[in-house]
C-alpha cells in the first residue's frame, strides 16, 4: 500500500514544505523565547542550542527534499527528524517533548491519574527538562511523524530501485 498524494514528487514537495514550515516555526519560537529571557546560563544555552539544531535539521531537510539534486539526502535527514519526534515523555522532573510542524499524538498522562490524551495541531514544540521542580508523568506517540517516516521509507526504497 502506497501512502501518496498523487505521485512521489508531489508527496515529497508537500513533505518538504511541511519540514520548512516546522523549522521556521521552531526557530521563531526559540528566537522569541531567547529575546524574552534576561540571563542565559550554560545549561540553558545548551538546551537552546539543541533546539536550534533540531529545528535547523527540519529546515535543511525540507530544503534538500525540494531540491531535486539532493533529494535522497533530504529524505534521510527528514527521516532522522521524524524519528526524534516519535516519542514524548516525562518522568518526574525529566521531560523530552519535540515536535516540528504537525503533531498528531496519542498517549497517556499519569500525572493526576490515568488519562488518555489525543493532541492534534500545527505547531512546533521543544521542551527538555532535567530535574525540574514540576513532577509530570506522561508518554505520547506522535502518529503523524510515524506516518511521514513510513512514507519516506517507501519513497526512498523506490528511488534506490530506480537507479538499478
Amino acid at each position: 500500500m502506497k501512502l501518496r498524494i498523487k505521485d512521489n514528487q508531489t508527496t515529497l514537495l508537500i513533505i518538504g514544505i511541511y519540514q520548512i514550515v516546522g523549522g521556521i516555526l521552531g526557530l521563531g519560537l526559540v528566537a522569541t523565547i531567547l529575546m524574552r529571557m534576561g540571563n542565559v546560563n550554560g545549561p540553558v544555552l545548551l538546551i537552546f542550542l539543541i533546539a536550534i539544531g533540531l529545528y535547523y535539521l527540519s529546515l535543511k531537510s525540507g530544503i534538500l527534499i525540494i531540491q531535486n539534486q539532493s533529494q535522497k539526502k533530504g529524505i534521510i535527514f527528514s527521516m532522522v527528524n521524524q524519528i526524534v519526534q516519535f516519542i514524548s515523555f516525562a518522568v518526574g522532573g525529566n521531560k523530552y517533548d519535540y515536535v516540528s510542524g504537525i503533531k498528531g499524538r496519542i498517549g497517556f498522562d499519569f500525572t493526576s491519574g490515568f488519562d488518555f490524551k489525543f493532541d492534534l495541531g500545527l505547531t512546533s514544540t521543544f521542551n527538555f527538562s532535567i530535574n525540574a521542580d514540576d513532577a509530570e508523568y506522561f508518554m505520547y506517540v506522535n502518529v503523524f511523524a510515524i506516518l511521514v517516516f513510513i512514507v519516506l521509507i517507501d519513497i526512498l526504497k523506490e528511488k534506490r530501485n530506480e537507479k538499478i
